[in-house]
């Protein structure tokens, strides 16, 4: 199964940005590259000149012993020009700028003068807003694409990460070591997706204390949580015969499978603690339960509407595995169980919670006046939809206190930054014209406050000639034998300049590119991993609206043909007002709280609306011939144990390694406590709107 990292391998998904980003890592030599800052100790202007020595050995030794490096740049690698005078004869020498000498461990300058120098260059990586001298290493790798990690291989990440950690850190040990760099994200990453097993145990876990607390034994829980495994070992295992991706969304597809699944499991063991035995439990139950799946795989299938290829994975694979959990509940689980003839049920009532308190007064409807306020919801949902912010940034995958967020953080307060985009010019330009391009970007408020340094050709090759005090043509002979030509120009000798920005959100972004698109008229444009993270965050919006409005109509559908089969259409305006109540009051408190949505966010409603509609298919089916209030008393304790589980469960995401998930699960909790309450009590308040008093 291949796993997927970066925006790079969104390539041929159509996305212009991303489809771009491999041409511009193979002209610009850019490739997959990891980036660490090493700071001295708190208190410290500069490592001691014997820690330099010793640092510098050790990058000496590790930019040649490890084979797949392309290149490397650090602080000791940037050299200066400079005029001297021998014999009477001009000449041209190359100097560091940390000129050490380690023979007589000697530093040359002191080191606040040097990260005055470093201060006064146009390289924005080793630019510091105070003067003090941090460390930076810079390791770009070869092509790496693996048939399992796409363009990411993580095992040189682990094998330069090691050599930090075992070599390099006992030089520095009380050093702070931050890791910024594009590559390090996607190692990042990949630590999430190794952790995801531990909240998958995690989900089991509560399942399996849950469902002994509510049903008596510790059997329900392991038959419930045993056909989940199975279940995902086959969605699992499909998902890798077809060779379909796995991706963040991925890592929650188990815990979404167990929450959706639950609900079949809980109603069929509360007919045995209704006295039923398990073979007639399940019988009573199939066909309910099989509308009841068959809403929740619509509403994952209302996923496939989205243009983004992870949440169509989301959506298709959650469905298959909703299926599949369906038929090992009442296929596969009775199949095996009719092998134990002694075998009676999974449920002990004397052993299993007392829930007779929520019987009768619980079940009591809300006064008809309170159940027409509440209708509000759906107005002030509507408004909600146009003050949703979608302004997401790809560092905020990670909580706050993650050792990558931290180390952003640091980078922003020291050097002012957070990412950087290419301006790629599509045209061969001379200098002149394409600083003249760039002034006239800088010259929009929003821009100037947005990029906060920019490293150009043009700036390089002046600031080379100021510094070395060398004429236009030393000066551009330099600049074509160094490091830096190859970083600004392609084999066609056509330019780029590198921005880098204080802000990489999806709104900053996207308005940068329509400035740059007005001011270049065709000659230039903005590309990298930023952009092409914009436009895939930037299709959040439409991801939501879509695959709601499909949910909506299909679950609808469902509900409504139910309800005329058991002669009860004209509890239809109630059925449906009662079962999507949840999912546009979770939609009004994120607009209005102004919550960042980003995709595991935007996937919530669809999700809702095919659970949701699960309780009002069972009471239909309860009440059978007689009035539907029979049908509300019958399961109304099954519905609130369910939705307790499911929403209790959810919570597991708060256990994630990424920020995303975690938001998800409350918001998916905060929709399933809301939803059973518009599905039992609301619903019994609407009902009350067909009577006469």
């Amino acid at each position: 199964m291949k796993i997927v990292f970066s925006a790079e391998d969104l390539a041929g998904q159509g996305f212009a940005a991303a489809d771009e980003l491999k041409i511009l890592k193979e002209k610009y030599q850019d490739g997959v590259t990891s980036l660490f800052i090493l700071t001295p100790p708190e208190g410290q202007d500069s490592f001691t000149n014997e820690e330099l020595c010793r640092i510098r050995k050790w990058y000496s030794y590790k930019r040649v012993s490890i084979a797949e490096i392309q290149s490397t740049v650090s602080t000791f690698d940037f050299k200066l020009p400079k005029r001297i005078s021998e014999d009477g004869i001009n000449k041209l020498r190359i100097k560091n700028i940390v000129d050490l000498n380690c023979e007589t461990v000697q530093l040359n300058g002191s080191p606040a003068e040097i990260q005055k120098t470093f201060n006064q260059s146009p390289f924005a990586l080793v630019k510091e807003r105070s003067n003090q001298l941090t460390l930076l290493f810079q390791f770009t790798f070869k092509n790496s694409t693996t048939s399992k990690f796409g363009s990411f291989d993580p095992k040189l990440f682990d094998q330069l990460r090691l050599a930090v950690e075992k070599d390099l850190k006992p030089i520095v040990p009380k050093a702070r070591i931050s890791w910024i760099g594009p590559g390090d994200y996607q190692w990042y990453i990949l630590e999430g997706f190794k952790f995801s097993k531990f909240i998958n145990l995690g989900m089991i876990l509560l399942m399996l204390i849950g469902l002994r607390l509510f049903f008596g034994t510790w059997t329900s829980g392991i038959l419930f949580t045993s056909s989940l495994i199975i279940a995902a070992i086959w969605v699992f295992g499909l998902k890798g015969f077809t060779g379909s991706s796995f991706d963040v969304l991925s890592t929650g597809l188990v815990l979404i499978l167990g929450i959706s699944s639950l609900e079949d499991f809980t109603f069929t063991s509360f007919e045995q603690l209704h006295g039923r035995n398990w073979k007639k439990s399940m019988a009573r139950l199939v066909i309910p339960s099989f509308y009841t799946s068959l809403t929740t795989i619509l509403g994952f299938l209302s996923l496939c509407t989205s243009d983004v290829v992870a949440v169509r994975r989301m959506g298709l694979w959650a469905a298959w595995g909703s299926f599949i959990e369906w038929i090992i509940i009442f296929f596969f689980l009775p199949a095996l169980l009719q092998q134990f003839k002694s075998f009676k049920g999974w449920t002990n009532k004397a052993r299993a919670v007392n829930l007779n308190f929520l019987s009768g007064s619980a079940f009591k409807p809300f006064p008809k006046l309170f159940s027409k306020l509440s209708l509000i919801v759906y107005p002030l949902a509507v408004g909600a939809f146009f003050l949703l912010d979608y302004n997401e940034a790809p560092h905020r995958l990670f909580p706050e206190k993650q050792e990558y967020s931290r180390s952003l953080q640091y980078l922003d307060k020291s050097k002012g930054w957070l990412g950087s985009v290419s301006l790629v010019f599509d045209q061969k330009l001379d200098d002149l014209q394409m600083e003249t391009i760039l002034n006239e970007i800088l010259r929009e408020p929003f821009a100037a406050s947005l990029i906060s340094h920019s490293e150009n050709p043009w700036k390089i090759k002046r600031w080379l000639a100021n510094q070395g005090d060398l004429d236009e043509l030393e000066a551009q002979t330099f600049f074509s034998i160094s490091r830096f030509h190859g970083q600004f120009n392609d084999d066609e000798d056509k330019s780029r300049a590198l921005l880098y920005l204080n802000d990489t959100s999806v709104v900053p972004v996207e308005t940068l590119k329509k400035i740059v698109e007005m001011k270049c008229l065709g000659r230039c444009h903005i590309g990298g991993e930023i952009v092409a993270y914009s436009d895939f965050a930037g299709l959040v919006p439409k991801t939501l609206i879509d695959s709601l409005i499909v949910s909506l109509v299909l679950v609808s559908l469902i509900i409504a043909f139910l309800a005329i089969a058991q002669k009860k259409e004209r509890h239809i305006p109630a059925l449906l007002l009662s079962s999507f109540w949840g999912a546009f009051f979770v939609i009004m408190l994120l607009g209005y709280s102004h919550t960042t949505l980003d995709f595991w966010k935007s996937i919530f409603a669809s999700i809702l609306v095919g659970l949701t509609g699960d309780n009002a298919i069972q009471y239909l089916f309860a009440s059978e011939k007689t009035d539907i209030k029979n049908g509300i008393e019958s399961r109304g304790i099954a519905s609130i144990v369910t939705g307790v589980l499911m929403a209790g469960t959810s919570l597991v995401y708060l256990g994630s390694y990424f920020s995303s998930p975690k938001m998800f699960g409350v918001i998916l909790c905060v929709g399933l406590l809301a939803s059973l309450f518009g599905d039992l009590w609301l619903f019994q308040g609407f009902l009350s709107f067909n009577s006469k008093k």
